[in-house]
């Protein structure tokens, strides 16, 4: 299980944020985030702020919760490529993170769907 300081760092890094720009949206300074990620303190009177910046919780790790077998069918009837499958099921179920970048997007196109994948 990883600590509250590697997730911090890991979520930081996977929204393309430096260590002092997290620390301009928290409001604290640049050396409180380094201490946070690690180890040194906890964010305490902060975590709540931080949070909502980075869009996790940090009380623990996300647990595997597994999707009904109609959600499963769903995604398999829409998606005829197995790894997009997989990706989404992954996401779901909380197996896979969002590689890379913020987590993905729900803005539509005008005509209601979602936008191509990058």
């Amino acid at each position: 299980m990883a600590t509250m300081g590697a997730r911090i760092r890991k979520r930081r890094q996977v929204l393309g944020m430096r260590q002092h720009e997290l620390a301009a949206k928290v409001g604290v300074d640049r050396s409180a985030v380094s201490n946070w990620e690690r180890g040194r303190h906890l964010p305490q009177r902060y975590q709540g702020k931080l949070e909502e910046v980075l869009g996790i919780s940090l009380d623990e790790e996300p647990q595997f919760r597994p999707i009904p077998p109609e959600l499963r069918r769903l995604v398999e009837q829409t998606l005829p490529d197995i790894e997009d499958q997989r990706r989404v099921i992954g996401l779901l179920e909380g197996t896979l993170t969002w590689p890379g970048e913020a987590p993905p997007t729900t803005e539509r196109t005008a005509d209601g769907s979602l936008p191509p994948a990058r």
